[in-house]
This record gives C-alpha cells, sequence and structure tokens, in this order.
C-alpha cells in the first residue's frame, strides 16, 4: 500500500484506542488481549454467556487443543497425496459432518441417485463436492468420518465429568472454533475472565453488554471515515482495489463463484443461505495453505470489508480485516 493508505488506517487504529471507554474487566489487559475482548464483546448474548460460562474450566480449552492437534495432523495425513484442488473439496465437505457421516454409514459409496437424495437440500456446491469425492475418494472419507466421530467421542469423554450448564457451553463454542482460538491462544485473558465471572458474573455480563454498545459504535464511526476516505481520494480507492484483487488471485480465490447472483440463488429453510457461513470443524483446522487463521471460506471480499453491488460499484460492510 502507498504511504497515504497506510498513514490513515494507523491513524484510524490510534483513534480507536483512544476513544475506548475503559471497563474495570480492561484495565488489568495487554494490548492485544483488549482487541481480544473486544471481539468478544461484539458477539450476541447467549455466545457471551456461554464464553463467561467456558472460561471457568480452561482446563478444558487445553484439553480439546491437544485432541485438536493430534486430529489435525491425522487430518491432513489422509489428504497429503491429492491435489489441491481436492484437498479444498475435502476441506469443503468436512464443514458438513452430518453429511459425511450419512455417506460413510453403510460402509460402501453411494450411487448417484442416492448421493442426489442425500444433498439436495445442501448448497449446490456442496452437492458437486460431495458426488466427486464419493466415487473417487470413498475411502479416505470414511478415514475422515472416523477421526471426525473420534474426536467428538474423545470431547464427550472430556466433558462428562462437569456440569451440563458447563457442558451446553462447550457445545455452543465448538460451532464457533474461532471463538475457541480467542480463548486457547490469550489463555491470561481467559482466566481472568473465568474469575471474574466467578466472583461477580452479572456485573460482568453488565460491562459486556456496555462494551458491545460502544465497540459497535466505534466500528460503525470507524467505517464511515474509511468510506469517506476512499471515496474522497480516488487514488487511494484505486489502490485499495488493485491490492484486494492481488490477495484473491494470491490465495487462490474464484473471481465467479461470488457474483451478485450469488445471492438470489435458491433458499432451501434449514440450511444455509451463505455456505461459507459454516466454519471447518475445530478438530481439522483451517486449509493448510492459508498464511492466517480462516475458519470460514468466506469469499476474497469479506477479507477487505467490501463487495460490487450492481453497476459494479462498491458496497462497503465493514473496514478490512
Amino acid at each position: 500500500m502507498k504511504l497515504s493508505l497506510q498513514l490513515f488506517i494507523l491513524f484510524m487504529f490510534l483513534a480507536s484506542i483512544a476513544n475506548a471507554q475503559v471497563y474495570s474487566i480492561m484495565q488489568d489487559l495487554e494490548e492485544e488481549e483488549k482487541k481480544s475482548i473486544e471481539a468478544i464483546a461484539l458477539y450476541p448474548e447467549e455466545e457471551r454467556n456461554a464464553i463467561l460460562e467456558a472460561s471457568t474450566h480452561p482446563e478444558i480449552l487445553i484439553r480439546m487443543q491437544n485432541i485438536r492437534r493430534k486430529t489435525e495432523d491425522q487430518f491432513q495425513d489422509v489428504i497429503a497425496l491429492l491435489s489441491r484442488e481436492d484437498q479444498q473439496k475435502m476441506y469443503s465437505l468436512s464443514r458438513y459432518p452430518e453429511l459425511l457421516s450419512e455417506m460413510c454409514e453403510s460402509g460402501k459409496k453411494k450411487g448417484k441417485k442416492e448421493i442426489q437424495e442425500l444433498t439436495e437440500n445442501y448448497p449446490e456446491e456442496v452437492q458437486k463436492d460431495a458426488g466427486y469425492l464419493n466415487r473417487k475418494y470413498f475411502d479416505r472419507l470414511e478415514d475422515i468420518n472416523a477421526l471426525y466421530q473420534n474426536s467428538q467421542s474423545a470431547f464427550e469423554d472430556l466433558l462428562e465429568p462437569y456440569s451440563e450448564k458447563l457442558h451446553l457451553a462447550y457445545l455452543r463454542l465448538l460451532k464457533l472454533p474461532e471463538v475457541v482460538s480467542i480463548l486457547t491462544e490469550n489463555m491470561g485473558l481467559t482466566v481472568l475472565l473465568g474469575d471474574a465471572y466467578s466472583k461477580n458474573p452479572q456485573l460482568l455480563k453488565e460491562e459486556l453488554d456496555s462494551l458491545n454498545v460502544v465497540v459497535a459504535e466505534q466500528k460503525a464511526k470507524e467505517l464511515k471515515e474509511w468510506k469517506q476516505y476512499l471515496e474522497e481520494n480516488p487514488e487511494a480507492m484505486e489502490e485499495f482495489e488493485q491490492a484486494s484483487q492481488e490477495f484473491a488471485i494470491e490465495q487462490g480465490y474464484s473471481e465467479t463463484i461470488y457474483d451478485d447472483n450469488y445471492y438470489a440463488r435458491r433458499y432451501t429453510p434449514g440450511i444455509y443461505v451463505y455456505p461459507y457461513w459454516q466454519a471447518y470443524p475445530y478438530w481439522f483446522g483451517w486449509p493448510w495453505w492459508y498464511a492466517y487463521e480462516c475458519w470460514y471460506p468466506y469469499p476474497w471480499w469479506y477479507h477487505w470489508g467490501y463487495y460490487y453491488g450492481p453497476g459494479n460499484v462498491l458496497v462497503f460492510v465493514g473496514l478490512p480485516s
């Protein structure tokens, strides 16, 4: 990026720190931990409550991480000899463990009609991947399904001695692997959260409620300033778009998958409208070729905070990640 764009991003970052309201839970945190608590605060109340409950037993997170490391290594061994394209299909299908289990339950590959019936309520991309992998790599699908089921069993065994409330909290968090990552990688923060929650749960909930409002307002203000800056500086806008396109090419994103018609495609109640909302399973991790943590197969423009609307006009949805 050119200097002008870099300076503006730095200015916005410093301004967000300067304007942030200080809460008691924030006072003992390092700057990186403050960013993590702000990320947690932006989650809906039910998710925040699950995070607080989970933080009272951080030892579970360590054991979960141990299960994941072992399973992730085994998963990568299973797909190691496949082409990058076929590995991506494996990662994509792994996001639907119930479907994977149904495909493997009989111990033999399904016929074309059976796969069509199993996948009829799934996104079109998943239907294609499932049919292809069933035909070509059924034995590997069985291995991956076994890995997932074994990890789930180990997780359930891990939670058995604990209360039902804690059990439910961790089951909810397992669907949010990015949150598990935040809590595991910031264990000091997690311990502080658990301690504060144990001592005064209502006060901590109220602080996070307040922080949710403050951070949301601050991010909205930053987004407005960011959008205005780009609109008033065509050169910076052009540079920004070019950089995002280069990112898409480097990371192997398709230019056609996420076109305008992507949002108009069929919607079936009970499944995701946008397939990329379904996370990669915590036990397998994200595709190894990404240079950063990426639990969701977001379209390339998500990372850059915009997409192209009708007439090729930029629609801003957030700040660059």
